[in-house]
């Protein structure tokens, strides 16, 4: 009885299961965490996600094992000489691989295996893979040890570094931010740089740039994402002039940061500004904003910002140089819970008038939505009174957030 009712029972066609996995393998590429664990976990609990698709029938093993023949994980210095030798031994096997992962190992640490000593170690892996993965395009480094450089490094790595077109780092220790600069040197494709912690050894160390380093421009480079990441000053300063096509920039800013604003006017192809600032105080707003003139900015269609009260009203001195025709969306996302009675939305509101009046139709005739972001236990109704004019236009959305989010 049993088997006939398993034999009636309908089977979910193929295209459906392929989705399911694509959409599994999407997931399991995402870099940015999403729980609490730490990121190698995280990247290799999501592989297993991958790997247990494959394993659950025929007719999934096909498309699971098409996505997991196009990555390659490496957290400790066994599986980095078994890679080697596999990508040796099968050519072809190398010539499918777009995304290589470069994770601390997972603890405890198995002796045998070195990997104690990988993450310090983990940056031979380019000078023995350069010449095994021609097809790469995703480079992901996660809570590794890059202080000390093998001297082939510096030689090898570049052949494996050409082709790669995203960097994603989440915890990397590097000597100083001048080799980081240095190693971003190396990758001419770039596209998308994504960057989470980054830690110096020595950040105050003011070591000069190489003149290699200084030549290199990143034509290719599309979206730039940094976060929790302090002295970034340097970084962008070097980047400034050297990306023509960038189009997104997303900061989380920790200190002031005076070369963003030289960045900002020779990025005539932005289009998406998205800023945080997490713990600038009112003089550092006015050194990063600085000379800040948005008028260069003829493609901008989204602007994000992020921040308290004080450092979101202050906008407003920067707002009327911006003059694209193209804005679509202003979003301003009050990071601190001010709003808890109607009288507090009262008192906040002069502050915010410039701003309402600055958001008009003629200069903006494009806009389609001003995005306010608060924490508030009152509902959107009171809110609105901090965007008069924006409201009368219809183009006001309040989106209210958890006090605990």
């Amino acid at each position: 009885m049993s088997q006939s009712l398993l034999q009636q029972s309908p089977a979910l066609p193929i295209e459906v299961c392929e989705r399911i996995i694509d959409y599994v393998a999407i997931e399991s590429a995402a870099f940015v965490p999403s729980s609490g664990l730490a990121p190698q976990y995280q990247l290799r609990q999501r592989h297993m996600d991958l790997v247990a698709c494959g394993l659950t029938c025929r007719a999934w093993l096909a498309r699971s094992t098409y996505h997991l023949s196009m990555r390659l994980m490496i957290h400790s210095t066994r599986q980095l000489e078994q890679a080697a030798q596999l990508l040796k031994e099968n050519p072809a096997r190398s010539t499918s691989i777009r995304s290589l992962y470069i994770c601390s190992p997972p603890r405890p640490y198995t002796p045998q295996d070195g990997d104690q000593r990988f993450s310090q170690w983990s940056h031979i892996v380019p000078t023995l893979l350069y010449d095994h993965l021609p097809s790469l395009d995703k480079l992901i480094l996660v809570d590794l040890n890059w202080r000390h450089f093998h001297p082939s490094f510096w030689l090898l790595a570049p052949k494996f570094t050409q082709p790669v077109t995203d960097l994603c780092i989440h915890r990397l220790l590097i000597d100083s931010p001048v080799k980081f600069i240095s190693l971003l040197a190396m990758f001419p494709s770039l596209r998308l740089l994504q960057v989470t912690t980054m830690v110096y050894f020595d950040s105050s160390r003011s070591a000069a740039i190489s003149p290699r380093t200084k030549q290199v421009i990143l034509n290719d480079l599309e979206e730039i994402d940094i976060s929790s990441t302090s002295q970034i000053t340097p970084i962008l300063s070097w980047l400034s002039g050297r990306t023509p096509h960038l189009h997104t920039l997303k900061l989380n800013l920790l200190q002031a940061c005076d070369s963003l604003p030289s960045l900002i006017h020779q990025c005539s192809f932005l289009s998406d500004l998205q800023l945080k600032f997490a713990r600038l105080s009112a003089e550092d707003m006015r050194v990063t904003w600085g000379s800040l003139d948005l008028k260069e900015i003829k493609a901008l269609q989204y602007l994000r910002l992020e921040g308290d009260e004080d450092q979101l009203t202050s906008f407003a001195e920067c707002l009327p140089t911006l003059r694209s025709a193209e804005v679509k969306e202003i979003s301003l996302s009050l990071a601190s819970p001010v709003l808890h009675s109607l009288d507090t939305i009262r008192a906040a509101a002069p502050r915010w008038q410039l701003l309402d009046s600055l958001l008009t139709k003629k200069s903006y005739p494009k806009l389609e939505r001003v995005v306010f972001v608060v924490k508030t236990v009152m509902d959107d109704y009171a809110a609105q009174e901090l965007f008069p004019l924006a409201y009368s236009r219809g183009v006001l959305v309040i989106r209210i957030r958890g006090l605990y989010d």
